[in-house]
């Protein structure tokens, strides 16, 4: 069920009432739009999709099966094509460009964020909070592919895709990913950092949007034709290649991209020791919201690689954190994404003394902004695997 809906009970915020508001509102754009009730409605559905997380639950979870964040990001280059943009839309447009120019002064990006004249500028002109910090650190057990690279003929390979977020502002999971690939005797090599797009087709800016799938999908082909598996950490990257590149260029993905807990499940023999478990409690694993939905695998997989380690590892399935990527840091939306994650989240993290942990960086970022710190499992296992 929509999370916008099941923490405001408003009907206009369920999948049934923005499918109605949208109906209506292609309706009437064909015949008046400067009449009062156009301008009415269409305002109606604006606001309606403005607290619409563009989680995706309405696609899978839904009887409608209609795919709300599609409709809206449709809706919104409409939209904006007649009114003006608020200045804020400037750091949604270059969002990813500017964390990767802040990934490679982390500790300047921090402490300008830290200080509280900055972040108080940067929060009057982007309308953002609460951003995680920036990451610093090097890749440990790992080459940077570029066209200069020598691949090791004979020595079994990988090429670890960086997501531009996770490089920014969580790069302890890429270098656990790293670790644990090693551990089972991969020479890792990384991509380019990859700019996935996200926000872009969530906030109606379908022509870059289009032009930078076309890149990501080029980036991935040349990657690809090295022979070797790609890896992916980031569900969300990894699923845009199946369903918003696809939709956006239309055409099917034929990229095989691999997600890293499919991968560890295949080649798990190779490891030689096993980590040593002492715990009595075992560690509690919440799913991204897209894996309790439309990449249900994943959490079952997840499941399987811990448990050929000899760890045991519940899976509590607690639905949408709130967040959804920049959502929960938009100071309008602050209120909404804090009433989602009290829903299910903050009871789920309470109830119990263990060790939890998220796939979803967004996940672990709201659940520190509420005092909770989650682990990635590939953080959890490359700990163990020391």
């Amino acid at each position: 069920m929509c999370p916008s809906y099941k923490a405001t009970r408003n009907k206009l915020y369920s999948p049934k009432g923005r499918t109605a508001l949208l109906r209506e509102w292609l309706r009437l754009k064909n015949f008046n739009r400067s009449s009062e009730d156009f301008i009415e409605l269409e305002q109606s559905l604006f606001n309606s999709l403005q607290h619409c997380l563009s989680c995706s639950s309405c696609s899978f979870s839904c009887p409608l099966k209609i795919d709300i964040p599609q409709l809206k990001s449709r809706f919104l280059q409409d939209w904006y094509q007649r009114h003006p943009r608020p200045l804020s839309a400037f750091f949604t447009r270059y969002f990813e460009t500017l964390i990767s120019i802040g990934s490679k002064f982390p500790r300047l990006s921090n402490a300008f964020i830290a200080n509280p004249f900055g972040a108080k500028l940067f929060q009057q002109l982007s309308g953002l909070s609460r951003l995680p910090e920036f990451s610093p650190g090097r890749y440990a057990q790992a080459i940077k592919l570029n066209s200069d690279t020598r691949i090791e003929p004979g020595r079994p390979a990988v090429i670890l895709l960086r997501d531009n977020y996770l490089h920014s502002f969580d790069r302890q999971t890429l270098q656990a990913c790293c670790q644990v690939l090693h551990s089972l005797g991969f020479q890792v090599y990384l991509s380019d950092i990859i700019h996935n797009g996200k926000l872009l087709q969530v906030e109606g800016y379908r022509s870059e949007f289009r032009q930078q799938a076309s890149k990501v999908l080029q980036q991935i082909q040349q990657l690809s034709a090295t022979g070797l598996p790609l890896i992916s950490c980031e569900t969300i990257s990894r699923r845009m290649f199946d369903r918003e590149y696809a939709e956006i260029l239309q055409q099917p993905n034929e990229l095989s991209v691999h997600s890293i807990e499919s991968f560890l499940l295949n080649h798990l023999q190779r490891i030689e020791n096993k980590p040593k478990f002492n715990s009595k409690d075992a560690p509690i694993l919440l799913p991204h919201c897209l894996e309790q939905t439309s990449v249900k695998q994943s959490s079952q997989q997840w499941q399987a690689v811990f448990e050929k380690l000899g760890i045991p590892l519940r899976i509590i399935n607690a639905g949408c954190c709130g967040m959804s990527g920049l959502f929960g840091h938009e100071q309008q939306n602050r209120q909404l994404s804090e009433d989602i994650f009290k829903l299910a989240w903050q009871p789920t993290l309470e109830a119990e003394r263990t060790v939890f942990l998220a796939t979803g960086f967004s996940c672990r970022c709201q659940a520190k902004n509420h005092h909770h710190e989650l682990l990635h499992p590939l953080v959890y296992l490359s700990l163990l695997l020391q």
